[in-house]
């Protein structure tokens, strides 16, 4: 239970007499006849609200005990919520009637209602009554008239907002009315309307503010945020929201949504609560709901705008276009009749509404006609043409549902400048067609006599004038007037002009003509009898009445002639004629420059292929796409093809398949505009390769390339000379190497055994004496053997010497190659020491073998000597012989050292030996003589070898027949 300290009333009782220890049990008794008489629960207290005396309802009611110890005060169990003012009344002794509220055991609150009564005894007693189920249904009751008053406030509200504005068509009125009824229906608030003007708000109406910024940004307050989002918001508290901008002192909540139109934001509505109220979703809501109406009334008060000013635009282009627009009804009746030019056709705004058609255009059969035509249904134009009009009329009939005519609209036209234009067109298309014939003829025709008779006729024919004469600078004469004939002419004769030549062009009495060419100016006469201008010498016809000259000049040149035409009674030459007359004039003008510069150009083109001609060079010009356009003859020759054979062909046809890359590099070069030169080699017609150098230069016009020039030098001499100086330089260095390698090698090879010869003759000069006959026939052996491997290599250095010089014969002759290779391979070890063995497997031959004896004899030497001198003693060489019916075949095996495989490409190289030889001896002739002896019979060697295992040494031989091959030197 909840403890209340309680307040007491001014008293005169004792305080001792408050103890309900000692009170209860006394007065108990004394109250319990009244208790019995009270209905209820009821309770006594003294002026200090102490409990006195209690009867059992009151018990169950407060849920105490008379006797409970610690309960003190009535005020303990009940609280009052205004018990300060109600104890003021209680005191000064009148009955009141409080409600009270106290908290049950189960924690749930209930609600008393409190009837206190003064006893004479200055003591109250209180009737209690249990007003819960009342009082909650009270507050119930409240909370849901509190709801429906809002609710009828915010329907109130909306239903005024909506015919509000329903009555406003314009923007300014319609934030002015919604803010406002907000601003009285909301009290303590503040609201405003705003609107978006590129990135900024700009206000449009507030109330309640008392400072309200009338342009903000749009990264700036609620406002800003709640557009930037395009989402209503609710801000329950300003104070918390650091975009706030207002005062946050006077604001306490705000609301703020989105004004929108077809979907895109345009604005907020945005209210803000003032003296601590609090705003709620429902406020929210219904902010919602007015933006929804103010966002409907925006679009239509813009749809209403635009309507109007287009109403605006409709009548302003009715009342300025120029037609005159109509209505009539089935009767015939103009309902509406306005348009700018209504003046042309004799009437003002408003005079033919009401009035019939029949009526007003009684003397218009035709009008009456067309409007029966667009009765029936159909639409159409029609123009009727008088002396002094040209209308056009269009009629459209209006249809109903069912298909009937219910009203014509029509408008009706002025169109004399039109038509005069049309027909001004027709004849500018006939003169445009005719300059075009003219130019085609310019173009075409080489003779510039009839070029000028040709424009004389088509001047008279398209103007329709009776005299044209062009006079034109005689050829080789001086520009001046005396220089001036007549070079064609219509209506009079042609020489007869020119017979009156010295005074017709006389610039002492100028006429028209000439007049023209000095001024170098058009020269209009309309008519002869009102001008100062002189007349031409040949102008005898009275009639003509109007003339007209034009000089033949190109912009910025002299004249080199004069155009000039005459026209009878009544017809007048007009500057549109003379128009006409400029542009013959001017092609005329182009086509004498033309043909000036044609021949001009023809005795330049004349001098540039007397010198391509005779150029020593060869000379292409190549096209865009670097095909050939021309060639001279000179490149003709060197390809040996004819000048119209290579027409039209392109580079790569004559460049063989390797050079491509090299022509693609210069021909991208000159796509660029630069121009190059590159060396290349060109393809005959018959095959010969020549070796050129070209030089090719781009012409570029109007940013484009529209040729190439190429110059081809033949360099196939100079090609020739320039391999034959390198092969020269070549076999020069490589006769210095093979010198130093020969002086090398021989000093090497000559000094071992001349020293051997050298060391073993001098012991057997000196010490003879004490040596024994084996010892003496020892030392000879040396001797004799060193005596022998100089010669051998002397032999072997001759032969070479005689191949160089292709002295060596082939003679072939019947060889029994297995006699001569058992014979090799029997003496060959003896030279070797230790027990060296050749074994020999041979077939027998098929038949009689050809070969030179003496070239299988050096080929079998030098091979075998390999074989034995890289091989160990206890290791045999082994030879075998195969025959094919056109072949030997000699195979020499070994086990020995090997060849390195870096050594194997230069095997046949004189005075090469491999790397890993060491000490043994040798001068790298041998396999260089093989290989010559080989070919010299047209055979094959092949040699395989692996360091360590040995090598396999193949010789092929060719069967050679007399009268098969040649002998003699090769």
């Amino acid at each position: 239970m909840k403890k209340n300290t309680g307040e007491s009333v001014p008293s005169q009782s004792n305080p001792a007499e408050s103890d309900p220890g000692v009170l209860i049990p006394s007065l108990h008794s004394s109250y319990q006849a009244l208790f019995e008489f009270l209905p209820g629960a009821a309770v006594i207290i003294n002026s200090d609200w102490a409990i006195l005396a209690i009867n059992a309802e009151g018990c169950g009611l407060l849920g105490i005990h008379p006797a409970e110890p610690g309960i003190t005060s009535f005020l303990s169990v009940l609280t009052f919520p205004s018990r300060k003012a109600d104890l003021l009344l209680l005191s000064q002794g009148a009955q009141l009637k409080l409600e009270g509220q106290l908290e049950r055991p189960d924690g749930s609150p209930a609600w008393l209602e409190c009837l206190f009564k003064r006893l004479p005894d200055d003591n109250y007693v209180v009737l209690l009554r249990d007003i819960t189920a009342h009082y909650q249904h009270e507050v119930t009751n409240s909370i849901l008239l509190e709801d429906h008053t809002r609710q009828a406030q915010e329907l109130a509200l909306l239903n005024l907002v909506r015919s509000r504005l329903a009555e406003q068509l314009e923007t300014g009125a319609l934030f002015r009315t919604v803010v406002e009824e907000i601003c009285k229906v909301f009290k303590d608030t503040q609201v405003s309307a705003c609107l978006l003007e590129g990135d900024q708000i700009v206000l449009q109406h507030s109330a309640g503010f008392e400072v309200f910024v009338r342009v903000t940004s749009i990264n700036q307050g609620v406002i800003g945020r709640v557009i930037r989002n395009n989402k209503a918001e609710l801000v329950v508290d300003v104070a918390t929201d650091p975009d706030f901008l207002g005062d946050r002192t006077s604001v306490k909540s705000e609301v703020c949504v989105p004004l929108r139109d077809d979907g895109k934001v345009i604005g907020a509505l945005n209210l803000e609560s003032k003296a601590g109220k609090v705003l709620v979703p429902d406020d929210l809501q219904l902010m919602c709901a007015i933006a929804e109406f103010l966002n409907l009334a925006l679009h239509r008060t813009r749809l209403y705008a635009a309507l109007r000013e287009r109403e605006e635009r409709l009548q302003e282009f009715v009342s300025n276009v120029p037609l005159v627009l109509f209505n009539l009804n089935p009767d015939g009746v103009f309902t509406f009749f306005e348009g700018k030019t209504l003046s042309t056709f004799g009437f003002v705004p408003g005079q033919l509404v009401g009035k019939n058609i029949t009526d007003v255009f009684e003397e218009f059969p035709a009008i009456l006609a067309d409007f029966k035509r667009a009765l029936a249904g159909e639409t159409f134009s029609s123009v009727l043409v008088g002396t002094d009009y040209v209308v056009e009329i269009w009629y459209a009939p209006l249809l109903d549902h069912t298909g009937k005519v219910y009203a014509v609209n029509g408008m009706c036209q002025d169109i004399r400048a039109r038509y005069r234009a049309e027909e001004e067109l027709t004849i500018r298309a006939r003169q445009r067609q005719a300059l075009a014939e003219f130019g085609r003829i310019a173009l075409s025709e080489p003779d510039l006599t009839a070029i000028f008779e040709n424009a004389a006729q088509l001047i008279a024919q398209t103007l329709e004038f009776e005299y044209c004469v062009i006079a034109h600078l005689a050829p080789g004469e001086p520009q001046y007037c005396p220089g001036l004939y007549c070079a064609a002419s219509v209506g009079w004769l042609k020489s007869e002009l020119n017979k009156k030549n010295p005074q017709a062009f006389s610039q002492e009495s100028p006429g028209l003509t000439i007049q023209a060419y000095l001024d170098h100016a058009v020269l209009l006469v309309p008519d002869w009898s009102q001008t100062t201008y002189r007349p031409d010498a040949w102008q005898t016809d009275p009639a003509i009445i109007s003339s007209g000259s034009v000089p033949i000049a190109l912009p910025g040149k002299a004249p080199v002639g004069v155009v000039t035409v005459y026209s009878r009674i009544p017809r007048k030459v007009t500057r549109s004629d003379l128009s006409f007359v400029e542009g013959v004039a001017q092609l005329l003008a182009v086509t004498i420059d033309r043909k000036e510069a044609e021949k001009a150009l023809q005795a330049e083109r004349d001098y540039a292929l007397q010198i391509t001609n005779n150029l020593g060079q060869g000379l292409a010009v190549l096209d865009a796409t670097f095909h050939y356009q021309y060639v001279n003859p000179e490149l003709a020759r060197l390809l040996e093809y004819t000048q119209e054979e290579l027409i039209g062909l392109t580079p790569e046809q004559l460049v063989p398949p390797e050079e491509q890359g090299v022509l693609e590099e210069a021909i991208a070069l000159r796509r660029q505009g630069k121009g190059n030169y590159y060396e290349t080699t060109l393809l005959s017609k018959t095959g010969r390769r020549i070796f050129v150098g070209v030089t090719g230069m781009p012409v570029w016009r109007d940013n484009r390339l529209v040729r190439d020039i190429a110059v081809f030098t033949d360099l196939s001499r100079h090609k020739q000379i320039e391999d034959d100086m390198r092969t020269a330089l070549a076999k020069e260095r490589e006769l210095h190497e093979l010198k130093s390698r020969f002086i090398s090698m021989t000093s090497h090879e000559f000094r071992t055994p001349l020293s051997t010869i050298l060391t073993n003759s001098e012991l057997l000069e000196h010490y003879s004496d004490r040596f024994s006959d084996g010892k003496k026939h020892e030392l000879l052996k040396r001797i004799q053997h060193g005596v022998k491997y100089m010669t051998q290599l002397l032999e072997d250095i001759l032969l070479l010497g005689k191949m160089d010089a292709a002295k060596t014969a082939f003679n072939p002759a019947p060889l029994q190659l297995e006699a001569l290779c058992f014979e090799l391979a029997y003496s060959l070890p003896l030279a070797f020491e230790g027990n060296r063995q050749v074994m020999v497997e041979a077939a027998a031959a098929p038949g009689v073998t050809y070969l030179d004896e003496n070239l299988v004899r050096h080929i079998l030497t030098n091979v075998l000597n390999n074989a034995l001198k890289y091989s160990s003693p206890d290791q045999p060489v082994y030879l075998s012989i195969k025959y094919s019916p056109v072949a030997v075949t000699i195979i020499v095996q070994d086990q020995g050292i090997g060849i390195p495989a870096d050594d194997q490409p230069y095997l046949f190289e004189v005075f090469h030996r491999g790397t890993n030889v060491g000490t043994t001896s040798g001068t790298g002739l041998g396999l260089n003589i093989v290989k010559r002896c080989v070919e010299l019979h047209r055979g094959t060697i092949k040699i395989t070898s692996q360091v360590g295992e040995g090598t396999r040494v193949a010789v092929t031989l060719p069967h050679t027949r007399p009268g098969s091959a040649a002998t003699g030197l090769i």
